[in-house]
Order: C-alpha cells, then sequence, then structure tokens
C-alpha cells in the first residue's frame, strides 16, 4: 500500500475503549482472551485520504501507521524495493515519540519484511520485525500494536516464524483489497485470511484492510467498487472479522455512497 505521510484515523463502532486492556498482561487485545463471536465489539478503522468524501457520520479516534520510508530516513536508504534495514534503536524510538503524537493503535507497515523466500531470508526478516515490535512496544506499553500484511504474506513453510512472532502483536492486520472482479473471489479470500489466522493464532484480533477501489490487478484505473459489492464486503467483514481498516489513497473516491453505506452497515453491528 502506498504510504502516506499523514495520521491514520479510527472509527469506534462501539463504546469500547480502543485502550482497553485484557485482565490477564494489562496490554490491550492480548491473545489470552476467547475468540470474540461474529459481530461483538466490531471496529471500523478510517485510514482513507479521499478529497470528496469521508466517514465523518461515525464517530471518530486516531491512530498511527510507521512506514517504511520513516524508517528508510533514519538508514540512508534510498531504493523502496530493498529490504528494510534495521536502523539504531534510539533513532527509531525517538522518532516514534516525535511522530507518533496521537492515541489509538500503532500499526508497521514494513511489507520488505514479510517471511517470505528462503529460509535464511525468512529468518533475518523475522528477527528485524521481532526488534522493531518490541522496540515499538518499549515506547508504547499501552497501545495496541500489530505489523500489517504480515498474515496472509508468510509462506506456509515459514509457519512457525509467524507463529513466534505473533505474542509480540495485540491484533492481526492482513489486507483484503479487491484484487478480482467477483464478490466471490473476494470472499474466498477473506475465508482463506480467517483460517490462516486460525493456524498461527486463533485468539488474535484481526482488522483487515479493505478499500472501495479495485486494486490496480483488477482495474488499472482503480475504479470504485459497484456499490452493492462495496456494502457486501463490509457486511461479510462486520459479520467475520473483529473490525477492518478502511483504506485509500491521496484522490478522490468520485462518489460518497461508499461511505454512507458503510456508515449504515456499521449502524446495525453496535
Amino acid at each position: 500500500m502506498t504510504a502516506p505521510r499523514s495520521l491514520a484515523v479510527i472509527l469506534l463502532v462501539t463504546g469500547v475503549a480502543l485502550s482497553g486492556c485484557s485482565a490477564s498482561t494489562g496490554r490491550p487485545g492480548d491473545s489470552s482472551r476467547g475468540p470474540r463471536s461474529a459481530g461483538a465489539h466490531f471496529r471500523l478503522f478510517d485510514n482513507t485520504y479521499y478529497r470528496d468524501s469521508d466517514l465523518s457520520a461515525c464517530r471518530t479516534s486516531t491512530s498511527y501507521t510507521v512506514y517504511e520510508s520513516r524508517v528508510m530516513a533514519l538508514t540512508g536508504q534510498t531504493s523502496a524495493k530493498q529490504e528494510l534495514a534495521l536502523p539504531d534503536r534510539a533513532a527509531y524510538q525517538s522518532m516514534l515519540r516525535r511522530a507518533v503524537d496521537r492515541g489509538g493503535p500503532v500499526i508497521l507497515d514494513f511489507e520488505t519484511l514479510y517471511l517470505k523466500g528462503a529460509r535464511h531470508v525468512a529468518e533475518r526478516r523475522y528477527d528485524k520485525l521481532k526488534r522493531f515490535l518490541t522496540w515499538t512496544r518499549q515506547v508504547f506499553p499501552n497501545r495496541i500494536v500489530g505489523v500489517y500484511g504480515v498474515l496472509g504474506n508468510t509462506d506456509p513453510a515459514h509457519r512457525d516464524l509467524a507463529k513466534a512472532l505473533a505474542p509480540l502483536q495485540d491484533a492481526f492486520f492482513p489486507t483484503l483489497y479487491t484484487t478480482r472482479s467477483s464478490f466471490t473471489a473476494w470472499r474466498a479470500h477473506l475465508d482463506s485470511v480467517r483460517a490462516e489466522a486460525q493456524r498461527v493464532d486463533p485468539a488474535k484480533r484481526i482488522y483487515p484492510f479493505i478499500w472501495p477501489q479495485f486494486h490496480a490487478a483488477a482495474s488499472p484505473t482503480k475504479a470504485l467498487l459497484p456499490r452493492a459489492m462495496w456494502r457486501s464486503e463490509v457486511e461479510a467483514v462486520a459479520q467475520t472479522m473483529d473490525g477492518a481498516v478502511v483504506w485509500s489513497g491521496a484522490r478522490n473516491a468520485g462518489s460518497s455512497t461508499w461511505a454512507r453505506d458503510t456508515c449504515a452497515v456499521m449502524s446495525t453491528t453496535a
């Protein structure tokens, strides 16, 4: 996903505070809790940057997403395709303290560190993610912390690494962007993500990223989804997940119906 520099905004669809902690550890979203029943305490996270429509009809709070570009500025890397290097811990934590100035979850979007490829590569990336999560937790001990996209972008041979990484995260943030024009295909992807989450950590909350537009793989122009398809996606996520992150790049949506439909669905989940 493209890395906008502004803060992510979160919609809390229920009255449950985002900073609520588990009784067992005092950490938010701890994996020791039991699985959520569908539709209970659903949270919608707004990470859109549209200029012509928004989700202001729903109640909002804030979060922060740490993109690779922020860390690259610390390491001197210039290529976004190069595997992210580890910065100095103090410099990384200082950056977090300066940049993350609002409440809510802290999501690490480090896509060059997905657990893929040869074993030694996956192990190296796992070690980096472990350090990043540990460093982030030291700065924000009471915040929800997780990694974008690792769930769903881990080779099966490296699932043990994903399992080892799970205790350092309070929630999973996979992607459920629409890469094909078929809702059936999209729903199959949702079911695949849920199944993988069960294999990695069945008690972990899941907040998938969804997008009102087609991914470039399905539409070179990234056209807005048909209204019925978008509503079906939001309804499916509301019925099966703990929440979702609605994402967009910084461009016009061309219509505000997606926002109205989203909030309409959310009003039925409380």
